[in-house]
């Protein structure tokens, strides 16, 4: 039997991305709220580890329509770029940009095809899409070609382990059989890294627990709706009263998962990357 190939173990496909960005309304960009832990938190993870400097440039894979991308062009002043394989989610982060007067550049290209002709960049991150393939190393060492030596390259998954990922199998059963849970468990990171020879730099759990991401229903049977009563319920609390909870951070608890590598000048062995 012929082994499957990354894009045959990839659990969506370009029809999926562009049935969810054609309901996507426009524009979008990420700015830090109050109150908004779990983004935050990301934004913090951009903002502790790249520089700020106008020469260089970043690139999101699957990074339709651009919010991030925009954050990180008006924080950080780097030349942005989105590459994506949905062509609807491509003509929204044109048009994104277009709105938000973002001078970005969009690459329709698939990244897990055999043959690309795509730049290098000083930064290439993904946020939510790694735990969507079942053969990780090839997915990232695709990323990782795209870093310039000395470089730096950051992953970022949602964590549907633990409480969350209860809520969500019961509430969003759908979008969880879309996820690789084991894609988000950090301990089982070693294995890519050490295949394409990643410097880690941090690696953690972040944004806190996060009830808006399984505060969802979508069948309407009597067996869902008290867990979605549940789940309104804390998200009500924790975003007035017991706010401070949505601080705290573990494998079991927190939203999100985040890394941050360094792209070696030359072959060396991977480090040891701080928690925290």
């Amino acid at each position: 039997m012929a082994k499957a190939s990354t894009r045959d173990a990839e659990l969506t496909d370009a029809a999926y991305w562009d049935r969810y960005w054609d309901g996507v309304k426009l524009p979008k960009e990420h700015r830090r709220t109050p109150r908004a832990y779990y983004l935050n938190a990301i934004l913090d993870v951009f903002d502790r580890f790249l520089p700020r400097d106008a020469s260089l440039s970043a690139a999101e894979v699957g990074g339709a329509p651009g919010q991030y991308l925009a954050y990180i062009h008006r924080s950080l002043g780097y030349r942005v770029t989105c590459i994506d394989y949905s062509a609807n989610g491509c003509r929204k982060t044109i048009e994104n940009f277009r709105l938000l007067g973002i001078p970005g550049e969009v690459i329709h290209a698939d990244l897990m095809a055999e043959r690309t002709d795509l730049p290098t960049f000083d930064v290439v991150y993904s946020l939510g899409l790694i735990e969507h393939f079942v053969d990780r190393v090839s997915v990232v060492e695709k990323h990782a070609r795209l870093v310039r030596p000395g470089g730096l390259m950051i992953l970022g998954v949602p964590n549907f382990r633990g409480l969350t990922g209860w809520f969500l199998r019961t509430l969003a059963p759908s979008v969880y059989a879309t996820h690789v849970i084991q894609a988000m468990d950090l301990d089982g990171w070693s294995e890519f890294e050490e295949a394409s020879g990643l410097q880690p730099i941090y690696k953690d759990y972040i944004g806190g627990f996060e009830p808006s991401v399984f505060v969802r229903r979508e069948e309407e049977r009597l067996g869902t709706l008290l867990p979605y009563l549940v789940a309104r319920t804390l998200q009500r609390c924790l975003s007035r009263r017991l706010g401070f909870l949505r601080r705290l951070n573990g494998p079991r608890l927190s939203g999100y998962a985040m890394a941050v590598y360094r792209i070696p000048t030359k072959a060396a062995s991977p480090g040891r990357a701080t928690r925290g």
